[in-house]
């Protein structure tokens, strides 16, 4: 087959929830969305994402809005085929934190079970603090026993300004974890600023990745990492990460799920959803153009 007749693989998109959130951003007030999950996810569906990502802030206001059996009529109706839900922090911890990380587990898992997620994100510490490593695997294991239970996945985002800083700590948890239900999430972003070569990507047995999050961004870092992941990510090929090269990466692994695009950023926020989603979508596709041409 000549270079000309080489077909082209198209990956299913799923918006994550901060790609659709308009002007709500993380770790700020309740994060609520100003957009219902209504017109989120029918104008996710109308530009052609196949995937939707749910914060727990407007998880719980859906139900209550709309109730279990009317979401998940919205997401069939609309076709959308993966939900992603998000986000379990704190669950290392103890007291008034675990309290209410519990409260936000508890409710991820059965909405999970309701809407057939294909996984749950989770997070790490990032105040700095460092906990116990057997208390990461310990708690880590119980939630992947949950989260089977709930026919659902653990997602864990390792977070360069997190205790779980790089693709290796990510990995050494979750083998130490040793649970088929945890797994990783890899999000350029955070395997740039961890510092991970694509090829060492490229050579991660498939197993081990339950996700993959598409953006870009300029190498050099604005204030810190956290102020920069939040304000300052760019639409696929708009900054410096070589995106086409990390999704070539991830392809050589074998990996068949999804592609997470998730924009946050001031500009992004700016824009109508229609505009923001439309430019989301197209960038990410022509990375995978790119990836596969070269």
């Amino acid at each position: 087959m000549s270079k000309s007749e080489k077909q082209i693989f198209v990956p299913d998109l799923l918006a994550t929830c901060w790609t659709t959130a308009g002007t709500s951003k993380p770790a700020v007030g309740d994060e609520l969305s100003p957009l219902s999950l209504q017109y989120r996810i029918e104008t996710a569906s109308k530009l052609g994402w196949q995937g939707f990502g749910i914060l727990h802030a407007d998880l719980m206001r859906g139900v209550q809005e709309l109730g279990v059996p009317g979401l998940k009529k919205l997401i069939s109706d609309n076709g959308i085929q993966y939900v992603e839900l998000e986000c379990i922090n704190d669950w290392f911890t103890s007291g008034s934190r675990r309290e209410k990380s519990d409260y936000v587990r508890k409710n991820l898992l059965n909405l999970a079970a309701e809407l057939e997620a294909i996984h749950v994100k989770m997070g790490s510490e990032t105040d700095g603090s460092i906990w116990p490593w057997e208390k990461l695997v310990e708690e880590a294991h119980q939630l992947g026993v949950e989260a089977q239970a709930a026919g659902t996945r653990i997602a864990i985002e390792f977070l360069p300004f997190s205790q779980i800083d790089s693709l290796a700590t990510g990995v050494k948890l979750v083998d130490e974890v040793n649970h088929s239900a945890v797994g990783l999430l890899l999000d350029i972003w955070h395997v740039v600023h961890g510092h991970t070569p694509f090829e060492v990507v490229a050579r991660l047995p498939k197993r081990y990745i339950f996700g993959i999050e598409l953006n870009d961004a300029l190498l050099k870092i604005e204030n810190d990492l956290f102020y920069d992941t939040v304000h300052n990510r760019m639409y696929c090929g708009e900054g410096e990460f070589k995106v086409s090269e990390f999704i070539a990466a991830i392809l050589a692994t074998g990996y068949e799920g999804p592609y997470g695009v998730e924009i946050l950023s001031d500009e992004h926020r700016s824009l109508g959803l229609d505009e923001a989603l439309t430019r989301a979508r197209d960038t990410a596709l022509a990375q995978f153009i790119k990836a596969q041409e070269s």
